[in-house]
């Protein structure tokens, strides 16, 4: 299934804009082993077709890295679960500190066990409800579309103070929605997933902000 997966992330790769190294496809083929593995003791993610897992899964979140301002150094994925975007940023930015918000208890180890097996050092895994979180220790914000997306809005609203840039995987009604919401302080930009029909990557820059809000980090758990 590996060799599968190997296959899958050339192939599709130059229709995502991706390059991606040695290194890099060795981490997500370990990853996804990973997933495979947990998902059979707990409810990871729907384990789609290899495919499907290799366009809307990894390249998806692939896609997020290299729109990240190159002097940005902490990003904060809400509602991680199985460490989508996030775990694929995290190896494609290695000097960028990543941190995994992740409530459920089981998800969180599994988070954990994955930045173990990777020897992700550039990754905090937190257990805590993204509601309990302060704002202004990130500079970049990212999730995908989660329940309730829409009565999480605030919530996100307020994560992003101090934030210079948000990314944010929806479907296109969401990215309306987002775009009436942070239509007065932020840069609107939305771009259709390659290969997908009804994915939207919204990337929002802010106007202005002051950058002393934004604290490095300095602490991590692995």
């Amino acid at each position: 299934m590996t060799e599968t997966i190997h296959k899958l992330l050339l192939d599709y790769s130059p229709a995502f804009g991706v390059v991606l190294s040695k290194t890099e496809i060795q981490k997500f083929l370990e990853y996804y082993e990973l997933i495979q593995d947990w998902n059979r003791k707990i409810n990871l993610t729907r384990l789609e077709s290899p495919a499907d897992f290799a366009r809307f899964h990894i390249l998806e979140s692939c896609l997020i890295p290299p729109r990240i301002e190159a002097d940005i150094n902490s990003l904060v994925d809400l509602g991680s679960g199985a460490g989508l975007p996030g775990i694929p940023i995290a190896i494609m930015r290695p000097l960028l500190m990543v941190s995994l918000i992740e409530s459920n208890l089981k998800k969180a180890i599994f988070l954990k066990e994955v930045c173990r097996t990777l020897r992700l050092e550039n990754v905090e895994v937190i257990r805590n409800r993204f509601e309990n979180l302060e704002s202004g220790r990130w500079e970049c914000l990212t999730t995908r579309a989660i329940e309730s997306f829409s009565q999480m809005l605030p919530h996100i609203e307020r994560l992003s103070s101090g934030c210079r840039q948000v990314f944010l995987l929806c479907n296109p009604e969401l990215a309306s929605l987002i775009e009436v919401r942070f239509s007065d302080q932020w840069m609107f930009h939305q771009e259709l997933v390659p290969e997908s029909r009804n994915r939207i990557l919204v990337s929002l820059t802010a106007l202005q902000v002051s950058r002393e809000t934004a604290e490095p980090l300095v602490s991590r758990e692995t």
